[in-house]
């Protein structure tokens, strides 16, 4: 989201950031609604763009702006609670979601896959962009160097929260582990890791492993492509759609660690030096912003003609 907004501003649209943390809490909805409220009070807006359906939520009532609301994923699919099962906000939010997406002028989603947990017929995909610039291959060896990681070994980069039950880090764990009899190969995560210093982790490793549940255009594989990097995942979001035609890439329909290591043993025999990057030149932050602009005045003249 920081990124699209930088280069919505490149394009010469004027952006005013209001960013809260809701974390299920209402009291710190209704702060934020308060607070959009006295930015209002100073100025007036062409658009509202909310990210994710409960960030909407604050946007009801006591303006004329124009709504475009994008979905990500979890807000119209539900959260994953722990041991893997929907909390009760996973089952509400999915709900206040569908309500969102009935009220907002336009629908903006990040997948096609997404749409049919919509309750309208029309919406636009577009997914997160990519820094092309930022997110292009090095050489392994000289990223492996900067990264500390071992020359010697094959690596296979996890990205995300272990703690995250969405991402079943555990899954990917595990599958990894069953190769380590045979191969010399180590798990690397990234968490927290600075957005500069992922391309370095993408060049040197030798396969992204995903294993999550479920999401919606994960950034990861769409950045992995850029950096070539071979990608083995779990049929989930539009990975499938990604990875269709990409030789050396890998979608996995079981959620069995040895169906998952198989997966990743093939790749890493096979050693593909694939061609990922021209797949996903069309997700390029600077194309996807007028995609995101075309909307906004889509949703300015639907406000218009209500």
């Amino acid at each position: 989201m920081r990124h699209q907004v930088t280069r919505l501003r490149e394009a010469d649209v004027h952006v005013e950031v209001l960013a809260f943390r809701g974390k299920a809490n209402p009291l710190r909805y209704l702060e934020a609604a308060r607070r959009l409220r006295r930015v209002y009070r100073s100025q007036s807006f062409d658009v509202i763009h909310a990210h994710h359906g409960q960030s909407a939520l604050i946007t009801l009532g006591g303006h004329t702006s124009a709504l475009v609301a994008t979905f990500h994923g979890s807000d119209l699919q539900g959260l994953s609670g722990t041991g893997r099962r929907f909390s009760y906000v996973g089952y509400l939010l999915p709900r206040l979601s569908r309500i969102i997406a009935r009220l907002a002028d336009e629908v903006i989603v990040v997948s096609h896959h997404m749409a049919r947990y919509l309750s309208r017929p029309d919406y636009h995909v577009i997914p997160a962009g990519i820094d092309m610039d930022l997110f292009s291959p090095m050489p392994k060896r000289d990223a492996r160097r900067r990264c500390g990681l071992p020359l010697d070994r094959r690596l296979v980069l996890f990205v995300g929260d272990p703690l995250n039950p969405i991402k079943r880090y555990e899954l990917a764990r595990d599958s990894v582990a069953l190769l380590q009899d045979t191969t010399d190969v180590e798990l690397i995560v990234c968490c927290g890791v600075p957005q500069n210093q992922m391309p370095l982790y993408m060049s040197a490793c030798d396969v992204l492993l995903v294993t999550s549940t479920h999401e919606g255009s994960p950034n990861a594989v769409k950045e992995a492509l850029a950096c070539n990097l071979p990608v083995v995942s779990t049929a989930v979001g539009d990975v499938p759609e990604r990875l269709a035609g990409i030789e050396g890439c890998l979608v996995v329909d079981d959620s069995l660690p040895e169906a998952i290591a198989d997966g990743v043993a093939s790749v890493l025999e096979s050693r593909p030096e694939i061609d990922g990057r021209s797949s996903v030149r069309s997700l390029d932050e600077r194309v996807l912003a007028q995609q995101v602009i075309d909307v906004y005045r889509q949703a300015i003249a639907r406000r218009r003609g209500k």
